[in-house]
C-alpha cells in the first residue's frame, strides 16, 4: 500500500510543475518526520494580493491497523484537482 500512496505523491509532485505550463502556481510541502504534505494551489498564479484557490493536508502515515481508504481518497482528489486544471 506504500507503494501506491509514494506513486500518487509523485504523480502529484509531477502536476505541481504540469500546471505551471498552463499559468497556475501549485505548491507542494512536504514534512517527512510526519508525512504530512501541504498543496496549495493558486489557479492563474501566485499573489500576494490573493488567497490560494486550494489547499490540500495530505496526512500519509499509515499505522498498523488504519483505514488507509480516507488517505488514498484525499490523495486521489487532489490529483483529480490538478488534472482539472491542465485543461
Amino acid at each position: 500500500m506504500q507503494e501506491q500512496i509514494t506513486q500518487l505523491h509523485l504523480e502529484i509532485l509531477a502536476l505541481c510543475f504540469a500546471v505551471k505550463a498552463k499559468g497556475h502556481d501549485a505548491f507542494y510541502s512536504y514534512s517527512p518526520h510526519v508525512d504530512w504534505v501541504t498543496v496549495n494551489v493558486y489557479v492563474d498564479g501566485w499573489s500576494n494580493e490573493k488567497e490560494y484557490n486550494k489547499l490540500d493536508y495530505l496526512w500519509t502515515r499509515i499505522e498498523d491497523g488504519e483505514d488507509v481508504e480516507p488517505v488514498l481518497k484525499n490523495l486521489v482528489e487532489c490529483k483529480t484537482y490538478l488534472e482539472g486544471l491542465m485543461g
